[in-house]
């Protein structure tokens, strides 16, 4: 009698190699998506702090600029003024419960030793505090908030000043300020120039800065008009005012 022969139910060698390939690639291509996913959704979280930095950067500056105050310091200090800007720099006066202030934003390279000595400060909720730690070193500057009181700033003490990181990761010289002013009537077009040392406050500041992504390095510009209450709004009516003044003396 012949015996049948025993039927195989394992698998041969080539299909475990075809079924491990198969797996392989099923687990790349997910591998692939996932850490594509991941890396998409760390790209938008940057960008999303990035952009939350600008606009708590350009909410604090707006609040102060609005409320700088005038002060004529032509009679006693010639050629000191109550707003002094350059392209990335600005000075200015505000108030406070404990008097007069002298404000100063600038920028300062990241790898600065001033920037690792900064601590927090209480006018900024969301600035950057304790040490300052950033890759890119040399490449980025970090946006500078110094405090003095009035009578300091006249004095020429900077023992007392009150230092806040406002903003890091700013683009190497990314910070830009434009100070306007109307040289007509009112409805005419603004005039902007880069340096503002005259003695009155300009009727518009426009602040613009380059922020980089830590992500990509992408580099994010924004820009803002802040429109100055305080501000002259005419040019020409002042200068007219000045002429006035001084003719009016002499023919008195």
């Amino acid at each position: 009698m012949k015996k049948n022969k025993q039927c195989s139910s394992g698998f041969t060698l080539i299909e475990v190699l075809l079924g491990l390939s198969i797996f392989s690639i099923i687990a790349l291509t997910a591998y692939s998506v996932f850490s594509a996913g991941i890396k998409l959704n760390r790209g938008a979280e940057n960008q999303g702090q990035v952009l939350r930095e600008a606009r708590w950067m350009l909410e604090l500056m707006q609040n102060e600029f609005e409320n700088m105050l005038f002060y004529d310091y032509s009679s006693t200090y010639e050629g000191k003024t109550a707003l002094s800007g350059t392209d990335n720099s600005i000075s200015f006066i505000k108030s406070s419960p404990t008097g007069l202030k002298v404000v100063k934003y600038y920028l300062v390279s990241a790898d600065d030793s001033k920037v690792h000595q900064v601590l927090k400060g209480n006018t900024y909720s969301k600035n950057v505090s304790v040490l300052l730690e950033n890759e890119k070193g040399g490449d980025t500057d970090c946006l500078i908030r110094e405090e003095s009181s009035f009578i300091d700033d006249l004095s020429g003490n900077s023992s007392d000043n009150e230092f806040e990181i406002i903003a890091k990761n700013i683009k190497k010289n990314g910070l830009r300020f434009f100070f306007g002013y109307l040289e007509g009537k009112i409805g005419d077009e603004i005039k902007w120039q880069e340096i503002w040392n005259d003695n009155y406050i300009a009727s518009m500041i426009r602040v613009e800065f380059d922020l980089i992504s830590g992500h990509d390095d992408r580099v994010i510009t924004l820009t803002k008009d802040i429109f100055i209450p305080t501000g002259d709004l005419r040019y020409e009516e002042i200068e007219k005012k000045k002429v006035k003044y001084l003719f009016g003396n002499q023919n008195e």
